[in-house]
């Protein structure tokens, strides 16, 4: 029997777009959409301020989409949403929005499912989809809550996984003392660990 190829898909928007000038957030999008694959086979922006995006490593989706978030609060003090899906591809056009199959399905389930979240997950494993639903509210009370300093500090740790706190002080300019600070009040250490976990729950899943 084949084993099954999973990837996830992330569909999101941008929250009250129309209250922050284009620019100023669909620069920093596409600047971090192009650094996950090329367009349109790995992401499209499409109706205005919603976007698709593949992620082949499905164990690193949820890494993906808080450095998302990081990166967008950064850069215009944007909230984005997203609707994560985990599952097969059926067919696959070198268009992501024309692709077809359950991670796509799942990923429009989750979105649409949202609500007042702005993050929520759905995929083949209930022990998974229990543990997210569980779980994710915490998550994002650290996350919304990010200011820009602290969206900084995460989303810079999030691009450099192992610069230590002195590299990081160096790149923005500051003390030590103070990125310290900022990555406490950004929740840095609780995130990880919510990650690591789910990482490492999505891997057994796909490892069967």
């Amino acid at each position: 029997m084949k084993k099954p190829n999973y990837t996830a898909i992330i569909l999101g928007d941008i929250v009250d777009s129309q209250k922050i000038p284009v620019d100023q957030w669909m620069t920093p999008l596409k600047s971090f959409l192009d650094c996950q694959g090329p367009s349109p086979s790995t992401w499209q922006i499409f109706r205005g301020d919603s976007f698709q995006l593949e992620v082949q490593d499905a164990s690193r989706v949820l890494d993906t989409a808080l450095h998302l978030k990081a990166h967008l609060r950064r850069h215009c003090d944007a909230t984005v949403r997203l609707g994560i899906g985990i599952g097969e591809v059926d067919y696959r056009s070198n268009q992501i929005t024309e692709s077809q199959g359950k991670a796509f399905v799942f990923a429009g389930k989750a979105f649409d499912g949202l609500k007042k979240r702005t993050l929520a997950l759905q995929s083949p494993w209930r022990l998974l989809n229990k543990s997210i639903d569980a779980t994710v509210d915490m998550a994002m009370y650290i996350v919304e809550d990010w200011s820009i300093a602290e969206a900084e500090a995460y989303s810079l740790w999030a691009d450099n996984p192992d610069i230590n706190q002195t590299e990081m002080a160096q790149r923005l300019g500051i003390t030590q003392g103070r990125i310290s600070d900022r990555l406490k009040r950004a929740g840095q250490n609780a995130l990880k660990k919510w990650l690591r976990y789910h990482s490492e729950l999505i891997n057994q899943n796909l490892k069967g």
